[in-house]
Parts: structure tokens; sequence; C-alpha cells
């Protein structure tokens, strides 16, 4: 807007709500709608991660069984069968699958059964013995030690937080990250592809990566990664998936036998 003050002198006036103005503006709010996406997907992967400890069964050997019973940790029995499936296709490991049956029953063959065992305390108080073949065995000696037998109601052990609750935090939390990654922001260090392969890490740690290098803290414009052709693309992805997924793994379980069988991390 021009007006023309007294003595010819003419001045240039810009009017508020300019649409440079209103554009900063938006961008302002879209970067902290962003942050506050970020923060939350962070918290969910921590809730998540108190919930599988909380509830996801152990595997233990029967040394560590004998040791429980040794110090009079076990509080009460019952026997499962252990069936073997690939969990995810890019994780490159076995989980063993615990499942509650009745004493006796005609569908539990013996090279599958084993027990499932409950401890004192609340991380990591369900544990199964990772032994097939010698669930008889193993049930005779939960009853001469006297522990009594109780059966779970509805597929819960009776841990603190129920499995359903972490299983479902899991496919919300994997869920939200691969929106996210779909139809999010446009990823500063690497492609789309990049990203959608690391999902797949153990641990949910690729959503965590993401949440925190491109949702809380992306790369500014002028830094060379930020470019399409400087951004780590699918393949390298993939293979980060592979290599990092293998190592990852045999670091957790590594951790897991340091730390002892109540603070084994999640796969």
């Amino acid at each position: 807007m021009v007006e023309q003050q007294p003595g010819g002198v003419v001045t240039r006036a810009v009017a508020t709500g300019s649409p440079r103005s209103r554009t900063g503006a938006l961008r302002a709010g879209a970067q902290q709608w962003q942050r506050a996406v970020g923060v939350v997907l962070v918290l969910g992967w921590v809730v998540w991660l108190a919930c599988a400890l909380l509830a996801l069964p152990r595997p233990v050997s029967a040394g560590t069984l004998e040791q429980d019973l040794a110090a009079g940790r076990v509080a009460s029995w019952h026997p499962v069968l252990l069936d073997r499936h690939e969990e995810s296709l890019f994780q490159w490991v076995d989980r063993r699958e615990p499942s509650p049956v009745a004493p006796g029953s005609e569908v539990a063959p013996p090279e599958r059964r084993t027990v499932g065992y409950l401890v004192d305390g609340v991380v990591g108080r369900y544990r199964v013995v990772d032994v097939t073949g010698v669930g008889d065995e193993l049930a005779q000696r939960m009853r001469d030690a006297g522990v009594p037998l109780v059966l779970p109601l509805r597929g819960d052990p009776g841990t603190v937080v129920p499995p359903d609750v972490e299983r479902w935090g899991a496919v919300a939390l994997g869920f939200a990250g691969f929106l996210l990654v779909v139809s999010g922001p446009r990823p500063t260090r690497g492609t789309r592809w990049f990203w959608f392969w690391l999902l797949g890490l153990p641990a949910g740690l690729g959503v965590l990566a993401y949440a925190v290098l491109e949702v809380l803290r992306p790369l500014p414009p002028h830094v060379p990664w930020a470019v399409p052709q400087g951004r780590m693309g699918g393949w390298r992805g993939f293979l980060v998936l592979v290599l990092g997924g293998i190592l990852l793994a045999g670091g957790l379980d590594a951790l897991g036998s340091w730390l002892g069988p109540a603070w084994t991390l999640p796969r």
C-alpha cells in the first residue's frame, strides 16, 4: 500500500496478513505439530517397551528354573506348548511362543511340552523353560517342590500387564510409524523406502530412530543429505535392516544374558 505524505514523501507500508506472513505462520504451526507427533511417538515407544518388559514371557533354561526353585522365587506353574514360527520375514530369528494347555491334554505331544511359571516380582515374572521333550519331568519337578499348579485364565499367565496389551501396543506403534513414513513430511536423511525397511528393526528401534532423526530433528535444507540425491535409499535401508537386525538381535540376547532373564529386552 502506497501513501502520499506532506512534503511529497512517498512511503510504502506492508499490509498485515500478507501471503508471506501467513505462509510463515502456517509453516511454524506445521513444525509445532510435527514436534508434537514426534514426542508422542517417542513416548509411545517408551510405554510399549515398559509393557513388553512386564508382559512378555522370558525363555529360560532348566538350570535357571532350578535356581529359581532353590531361591524360593517360583509362585506357580502350568504346562505349556512351544510352537516355532517366524515372527517376521526380515528378523531372521525363530521365536518360541508358549500356549497354555490343560494337564494331560491329547493335543500336547511330548516333544513340545514344557512348563511356564511365575516368579515373585514385577518385571519379567512369567518364564517358560525353553527345552522341549522333558515336559513331564519338569512337571514332576514342580510337584515335588510343592509349587501350586495354577492354570491361566484366557491366556493371561498373571503378569502385571496382560500380553494382549503389549501385542496391540506393538501393532499401534508399528502402524503409526508406517503412516508417518508413507504420508508424513519428506524425510531428510533417507528416502521413504529407506525408512520403510528400517521399521522392521528389533524392539521397535526403527520407529524410534525415525521419530528422533526425521520428525523431531530433521536436517535443515542446506545440509547435503537433505537433497534427494544425497539421501540414503531403499537398498541401503534393506542392508541396514539385515545387518542391523542380526547385530541388534545378538546384542539383545547378550544383554539379556548379562542382566538376567527378568530384564531380557524384547526383539
